[in-house]
């Protein structure tokens, strides 16, 4: 018996790209008739993803079950990606555990598991070699990390571990 994928874990990856206001041009509710013209710089980027053969998936809540409409602005929209160069890709309103990027006008990235706004987050960029000392004394330790004064503390943050751990 085999079990249905309700969650991603056997699909391929795939990047999910918004349409009014990302993918199409949006300046306000016209009907579901109406999507505006094709933004050049994303169109670019999504046909380049596909020469890679990467899996793009159009994600809007245009589509979403219940409102009464989902199945014209679904007809519409894969009009619009035909008309486009882009008939072949699937239009969904959820995502799921295979989707690895999400590009949208609305969406703020959040630092996973944090709560805080990764635009508004105080990390730095820390070389190579700092990220190598680092490596190279956990595994030093049998992959244990360190207790004690040297232990990494969130509130302190990366730099004043390494910091730490260099001293």
């Amino acid at each position: 018996m085999s079990k249905t994928d309700l969650h991603g874990s056997t699909g391929k990856e795939w990047i999910g790209v918004d349409l009014d206001g990302t993918l199409a041009f949006y300046d306000g509710w016209k009907g579901p008739d109406h999507i505006g013209e094709p933004i050049p710089k994303m169109m670019a980027r999504v046909l380049g993803w596909l020469d890679k053969g990467r899996t793009v998936k159009i994600l809007t809540a245009r589509v979403a079950p219940g409102k009464g409409d989902e199945q014209q602005c679904r007809d519409v929209i894969m009009a619009w990606l035909d008309k486009h160069g882009l008939g072949s890709l699937e239009v969904t309103h959820a995502k799921d555990h295979k989707m690895i990027e999400l590009w949208d006008d609305r969406v703020v990235q959040v630092i996973p598991n944090t709560g805080e706004r990764a635009d508004e987050s105080k990390s730095r960029t820390y070389t190579a070699e700092e990220v190598q000392d680092w490596v190279y004394d956990y595994e030093g330790r049998n992959n244990e990390w360190p207790t004690g004064s040297s232990v990494y503390d969130k509130d302190d943050g990366l730099a004043a571990f390494i910091e730490r751990r260099k001293g």
